[in-house]
């Protein structure tokens, strides 16, 4: 999912980020055909076309997350030509791996077993500049090589009136 905003103002970014919230606790739902499927997560990126400098950006994005579970953060926020913010489900994966595999393994015996201190932080933010979208889609291109092939249901997302009602 893919939420664009003109400007990424604190307020817009609460919307965003509640929108997302809403979005990652939807149960997920893909075609059950699709045998190498490897997340189970889904994605939710904000597209911002202009934004204060990254430090100011910066604290406007953690005073909206402060309270909310890592999980539910965005995956990404980006701006093109600016700042890339990797947090969510892909930051922890793509930062501790997923769990039971061998390098989430190795690290979780480097931390004494404890799960709750392979991650520090909840979320990177980067200033990239004109590199913005070049971080931006090979880490989009790792997720979907990571999660597999999948296909939503879409329509199982759509309450069953959604559609309208036969005009006669």
């Amino acid at each position: 999912m893919i939420e664009v905003k003109t400007q990424l103002t604190p307020s817009e970014i609460a919307d965003s980020v509640e929108k997302c919230a809403r979005f990652k606790s939807l149960p997920p739902r893909f075609d059950g055909s699709f045998q190498r499927q490897k997340i189970f997560d889904s994605l939710f990126c904000i597209w911002g076309f202009e934004a204060p400098q990254p430090a100011t950006a910066r604290k406007n994005i953690e005073a909206v997350l402060s309270g909310l579970p890592p999980a539910q953060h965005p995956d990404f926020i980006v701006v093109p030509g600016s700042f890339i913010f990797r947090g969510g489900r892909y930051f922890e994966l793509s930062s501790i791996g997923q769990a039971g595999s061998p390098d989430y393994n190795r690290k979780l015996a480097a931390a004494g077993g404890d799960p709750s201190k392979l991650l520090t932080e909840d979320f990177e933010m980067l200033e990239l500049g004109t590199h913005t979208l070049v971080a931006y889609l090979y880490w989009l291109n790792s997720w979907l090589h990571g999660a597999g092939p999948r296909r939503p249901d879409m329509l199982a997302y759509y309450a069953p009136d959604v559609w309208g009602k036969k005009v006669l």
